[in-house]
């Protein structure tokens, strides 16, 4: 049989020791080692700044370059103006804020005009009538007479028809019984002047008469069979509507009898109206002479 005959390998190593010893061999390993430090660290080294500069870019925002606008041609004729301040842009609207005010403030006291004279037309409508005709070369008088707190169309018209004449022109409808109701009749007779002057009618008439009629009722003992006196009252007045000057006034008296109240009143009234007509104080001369 044929051996296998394989290398000695044991010999092969003693033979190479015996070529290289083992210190030689040693500075060899240590010399490569250094030298491949310090290849890998010129590598990294160089490598290093590449690194530093891609993560800066990576960093850093990324912006895009666009054309910017032109620059304008400034010259004496077209330079631009400096931008308005704060105060200046809020001028115009203060100015406008004003304006509007006024402008509403005018609106409302327009308004408050009108309705005052609404009112105003509303009170005149409601105490006085339409306005009495004047007729020229002559005054024009009113006369306004009550009885029992009431408009009398008798006494009214028979002191207008004793006081007409052709220099004096007398009015029987100047105001409504809401004159003589609301009680501005009887302040107007006691003295005030504001019920005629508010009412404007000093506007429609030169002089106004107030005439107030009154009666007082007395039963006389049975010796005269309880018969009953009236005694009636006509108190006539004529205030001016300016000045301090005395009011002309003027009275009438009459009595009347009867068994009831209704009978003595009613000869009293006749008798009374007899009086206004024959009267010689209460006459045109005398309203002439007291209208200014």
């Amino acid at each position: 049989m044929h051996k296998l005959c394989l290398p000695n390998f044991a010999a092969s190593a003693t033979s190479l020791r015996h070529q290289f010893p083992m210190r030689t061999i040693e500075k060899w390993k240590a010399f490569t080692f250094i030298v491949s430090l310090a290849f890998i660290a010129m590598v990294i080294h160089a490598i290093q700044p590449l690194r530093l500069v891609k993560l800066e870019e990576q960093l850093a925002p990324q912006k895009e370059w666009r054309p910017g606008p032109p620059f304008p041609l400034v010259s004496s004729t077209n330079a631009q103006k400096p931008p308005a301040t704060t105060r200046d842009a809020q001028a115009p609207k203060e100015e406008e804020t004003t304006a509007e005010r006024e402008r509403r403030v005018a609106l409302a006291a327009k308004r408050e005009a009108e309705e005052r004279a609404a009112e105003h037309e509303r009170y005149l409508q409601r105490y006085v009538n339409q306005s009495p005709t004047r007729q020229a070369g002559t005054k024009m008088l009113a006369v306004v007479a009550t009885e029992d707190e009431r408009l009398s169309r008798l006494f009214t018209t028979a002191i207008a028809e004793h006081l007409q004449s052709p220099r004096l022109t007398v009015s029987t409808s100047l105001v409504t019984a809401a004159f003589v109701s609301d009680g501005l009749f009887t302040r107007a007779f006691a003295g005030s002047r504001e019920e005629l002057t508010g009412l404007e009618v000093p506007k429609l008439v030169d002089a106004v008469l107030l005439a107030r009629q009154s009666t007082h009722y007395s039963v006389n003992p049975p010796s005269l069979e309880n018969v009953i006196t009236a005694t009636m009252r006509l108190e006539v007045v004529m205030p001016p509507f300016s000045g301090e000057q005395d009011i002309p006034s003027w009275t009438f008296t009459a009595q009347g009898a009867g068994f009831k109240e209704k009978d003595a009143r009613l000869m009293a009234q006749e008798r009374l109206l007899k009086q206004i007509a024959a009267d010689t104080n209460l006459v045109p001369a005398s309203i002439l002479a007291n209208i200014p």
